[in-house]
């Protein structure tokens, strides 16, 4: 049986140090910043097959040079139309997104009309600051139209849970304010981009920017025209910080490390579960997880690979039955690739409707939304790594209740294990076997842990369009499974497309 269904059952590489930099610029910073008026199309993750409304957002931005604009990853998702405004200027420009990194929360937008590069200066990048450096946020916060300048100095600069992502990677904390607005907005020293404005602390005066290395990442990344996005590691591992954890692991006198409780891709082949690693990248690791920043700075070890590009190599030594080896992994998969459940970003969950029973793909986006009522057997789910490439948890979300499905009420948020006694792995397998053709009379789902739900296949068939009827849905599937409708016994591989507590933390 596979890891996660048996869990339903029973219950750096890159250098980040601060340098000297050519001297500072002369020229005006606000006339490199913009503001973004961005229509999004607002989604109702908990029912898919509901349709999205129109919303507005605005956001700040940092000219680039060649109609190029930064911004944040989460001004233009679900993005429908977007414009930018030059500070200063009365004129809007129709802009195009270009490249997202939703992990990073960075975003590349660009602008064609020549008039609104005579309009705009671009800005340089700098270096990372130091803890204690005086910094400036720009932007137009709280739906301002006269752009914003707020100063600070660096708190820290560490791993930090980005918001929208939900990845935990390096950030600079500052008492320069971040609101609602000023997302995407650039944090100057000495007039060169060191950071990017993307979240707030509420009631703190605190906010958060990715810091110049996380967007020079990003930079380097697109420059070839395709986002690769940012280095998964794989690794799971625990601190042996307790002394009689740590001797019973045979480690070297006097040397430090972690133990690997899982090793997932890139690092499988390599790493095994039980291994101590001591150092990554060059960078020694300490019992705590940590490796060195900069000189008295320390953040997780994942920073080693965070900041490099896919497919770059990365070496680590590690104790193994008590010997020390080394080698060498190479970073060739990005985060969030190979989950479970996945974080949708520009669209919505896969859901399928028969009989007036609602099946979905199981999402993060989904989890966040129903934190409140989720069976925690079911949020488990979002720590495990796909069995098999496109595998995915099928959910029995809702029931939509006609004569043909009363009684089944109380089997919503159930995971779809099987239908008629075939195992599924995704939402995709289950529409082939309902609708394969010289089906018995009746279609049985069978649920992790031993339920089912039953219908009659010939009424559940019949009852399908006045059920979408009754409840205003326009189609009893979302457009990836549409290829599945026209022909039986198609391959069901060709119909696929294939922290800190939330309520403390926001994006502007």
């Amino acid at each position: 049986m596979r890891g996660w269904l048996a869990a339903v059952v029973v219950l750096l590489g890159a250098s980040v140090e601060a340098k000297a930099g050519p001297p500072a610029r002369t020229v005006d910073p606000s006339r490199s910043i913009v503001k973004l008026y961005v229509t999004t199309v607002a989604r109702d993750v908990t029912a898919p097959w509901r349709p999205g409304w129109s919303h507005a957002v605005t956001g700040s931005g940092a000219v680039l040079g060649s109609g190029r604009v930064l911004t944040a990853a989460h001004v233009v998702d679900d993005q429908t139309y977007v414009q930018v405004r030059p500070n200063g200027t009365a004129r809007k420009f129709r802009a195009r997104v270009a490249f997202v990194s939703h992990a990073a929360d960075l975003a590349l937008v660009e602008v064609d009309d020549p008039g609104f590069r005579e309009l705009t200066a671009p800005l340089e990048l700098g270096d990372l600051p130091p803890v204690r450096a005086g910094v400036a946020a720009y932007g137009f916060p709280n739906g301002g139209e006269t752009l914003s300048i707020t100063e600070g100095v660096v708190a820290r600069v560490e791993d930090w849970p980005y918001v929208h992502s939900g990845e935990s990677l390096l950030a600079i904390q500052m008492d320069a304010a971040v609101d609602p607005g000023s997302s995407g907005g650039p944090l100057l020293r000495e007039g060169r981009i060191v950071g990017v404005a993307m979240q707030g602390f509420k009631g703190s005066g605190i906010g958060c920017a990715v810091p110049v290395p996380m967007v020079r990442q990003f930079l380097d990344d697109v420059a070839d025209g395709r986002l690769d996005g940012v280095p998964e590691l794989g690794l799971g591992w625990q601190k042996l910080e307790n002394p009689a954890l740590k001797a019973s692991v045979g480690l070297p006198a006097g040397a430090t490390g972690v133990l690997l409780t899982s090793v997932g891709a890139p690092a499988e082949g390599l790493l095994e579960q039980g291994d101590v690693l001591l150092s990554i990248a060059g960078r020694d690791v300490a019992d705590d997880g940590t490796v060195e920043l900069r000189p008295g700075e320390r953040t997780e070890l994942s920073v080693a690979a965070d900041l490099l590009p896919i497919g770059s190599p990365v070496a680590v030594r590690y104790v193994r039955d008590g010997a020390v080896l080394s080698g060498e992994l190479r970073l060739t998969r990005a985060r969030g690739e190979g989950r479970l459940v996945p974080r949708l970003f520009d669209r919505n969950a896969d859901y399928y409707l028969y009989g007036g029973l609602a099946f979905v793909t199981l999402t993060r986006n989904l989890l966040d939304v129903a934190k409140e009522w989720a069976p925690a057997r079911i949020a488990a789910l979002a720590g495990f790594e796909q069995s098999t490439p496109g595998e995915e948890v099928v959910l029995l979300a809702d029931v939509l209740t006609a004569e043909v499905n009363s009684g089944y009420e109380d089997q919503r948020w159930k995971v779809v294990a099987e239908v008629d006694g075939q195992e599924i792995e995704r939402l995709a397998d289950l529409v082939q076997l309902v609708e394969q053709p010289g089906g018995g009379p009746f279609v049985v789902f069978g649920l992790a842990g031993g339920g089912r739900v039953t219908v009659d296949r010939a009424r559940a068939t019949a009852a399908g369009r006045e059920v979408l009827a009754r409840y205003e849905v326009a189609s009893d599937r979302s457009a990836n499974l549409a290829g599945l409708r026209a022909e039986p016994g198609a391959a069901v591989a060709q119909a696929v497309s294939s922290a800190s507590d939330p309520a403390e933390v926001r994006q502007p």
